[in-house]
C-alpha cells in the first residue's frame, strides 16, 4: 500500500526486502511447529521443549529486527 504496487514488487528494492522475510518465515515455521509438536505429543522434558522454542522465537524476533532496519 505504502508504494502503490497492486502485483509482485515492481522491481522496489524495499518491497523485494520484505517479501524475501515473509517467504523465509512461510517455509521455517511450520515446520519448527511441527516438530515442537512432536516432542509435546512424546510428553519430552519440558526444557528439551523450551529451549528450541525459545531458541525458535528469538531467531524469529532478531530476524524480522533485522529485516526492519533494512528497510527503515
Amino acid at each position: 500500500m505504502k508504494h502503490k504496487i497492486n502485483i509482485g514488487d515492481g522491481k522496489n528494492q524495499e518491497l523485494t526486502t520484505v517479501m524475501a522475510a515473509q517467504s523465509n518465515a512461510i517455509e521455517y515455521i511450520p515446520i519448527a511447529l511441527l516438530l515442537l509438536f512432536a516432542l509435546e505429543y512424546n510428553q519430552a522434558n519440558m526444557w528439551i521443549i523450551y529451549t528450541p522454542g525459545m531458541a525458535f522465537v528469538i531467531g524469529r524476533m532478531s530476524h524480522a529486527r533485522s529485516f526492519i532496519r533494512v528497510t527503515s
